[in-house]
């Protein structure tokens, strides 16, 4: 998840891409992956997809869900990346707050015999689902908090320059009202 904190109109361009290696055919593989050439080269060969695309965004938040090692026979992780690009803004420069939460997904060993052991690891797995959601609530709420900072602050400097610029015109208005009543009042003496 991600949110423009300042800098312009509040808006970034975002993109997030998700590299993984392709699936091998059987998981005895996995042993030779690092030194038998044929696997070497599949390792090597990713492949890099678009998973979500934000233009001129002021937050985003995305789920990504990597294959599983039982779907991959591997366990090689998958890599995420995120480019932002503030390119369309020639002036202004943009401040991000950004956050990556990580959650593994329960993966039940079929060949387990013991029931029990299933029950609470779907039990625990469901605590660890609340858990991850307050955190993901928690975070969007400090993102909330620090964008209300810095607007907070860009108004405190909006409206103490335009204090300092009415206090300017005032004094300037007071010392011309003064000179043009002393001088009217020095001819009319003079008379």
């Amino acid at each position: 998840m991600f949110r423009v904190t300042d800098g312009g109109s509040f808006d970034i361009d975002a993109v997030m891409y998700a590299t993984t290696v392709a699936p091998l055919h059987d998981v005895e593989e996995t042993t030779r992956i690092h030194y038998h050439g044929p696997l070497i080269v599949m390792r090597e060969n990713t492949t890099t997809t678009v998973v979500n695309e934000w233009r001129r965004a002021n937050e985003g938040s995305q789920t990504y869900t990597a294959p599983t090692a039982a779907e991959t026979k591997h366990g090689l992780p998958a890599e995420v990346t995120v480019c932002f690009d503030n390119s369309f803004s020639r002036v202004s420069p943009k401040w991000l707050l950004f956050q990556f939460l990580k959650r593994d997904l329960i993966e039940l060993d079929p060949e387990t015999t013991a029931r029990t052991e299933a029950a609470v690891e779907k039990t625990l797995y469901k605590h660890g689902t609340v858990l991850f959601e307050l955190a993901t609530v928690t975070e969007q709420m400090r993102q909330m908090r620090e964008l209300d900072r810095v607007r907070h602050a860009s108004l405190v400097h909006i409206i103490t320059g335009g204090l300092v610029g009415n206090i300017l015109i005032l004094a300037i208005m007071a010392a011309y009202q003064y000179l043009t009543l002393t001088r009217f009042l020095a001819h009319r003496r003079a008379k």
